[in-house]
């Protein structure tokens, strides 16, 4: 009977959590239009094309504690023409309770994963009240875009 008391404690145990999100912020924001408002008259033959590029970057801020930034540059362009350019970073301080190995993955795959909902709401937001069709970012694979750095980084070495 005490045996199945403390398989029961066991099995209601909370699981623990690698890390706690303290504060999220906007630490940058900059969006750019710089061929309105002509733009708005114009009629364009092709799709404007779109560039987004993604950067995450984490440091230390305290004793088990980091500031993760997920940045993110979007260029929309018609020809010869820049339609807007946004440049956001989106950040938070988390504490982490993982082992110093997985640190690394928790910071670069699963913050981000929390962090991109906001920022990309941002963007759509940006892109709207801005006059231009909302915006709304693709999902991202943070793990293939995880993995893929490592290889680069590998094979730069």
């Amino acid at each position: 009977m005490e045996n199945q008391a403390n398989d029961n404690k066991m099995n209601n145990a909370a699981p623990s959590v690698p890390f706690a999100i303290i504060s999220q912020y906007l630490k940058d924001l900059s969006f750019e239009s710089p061929s309105a408002p002509q733009v708005f008259f114009k009629k364009f033959d092709e799709m404007p094309s779109v560039e987004v590029n993604i950067d995450i970057q984490a440091k230390k801020a305290a004793d088990n504690t980091f500031e993760v930034i997920l940045k993110v540059r979007i260029n929309n362009k018609a020809k010869e023409d820049t339609l807007f350019l946004i440049e956001v970073s989106y950040g938070c301080l988390v504490k982490l309770s993982v082992p110093k190995e997985e640190e690394e993955k928790v910071l670069l795959i699963k913050v981000p994963e929390m962090l991109f909902p906001y920022l990309r709401s941002i963007i759509t937001s940006l892109t709207q009240d801005s006059g231009f069709p909302p915006f709304a970012m693709a999902p991202i694979d943070f793990n293939v875009l995880y993995q893929s750095r490592k290889q680069v980084n590998a094979e730069q070495k």
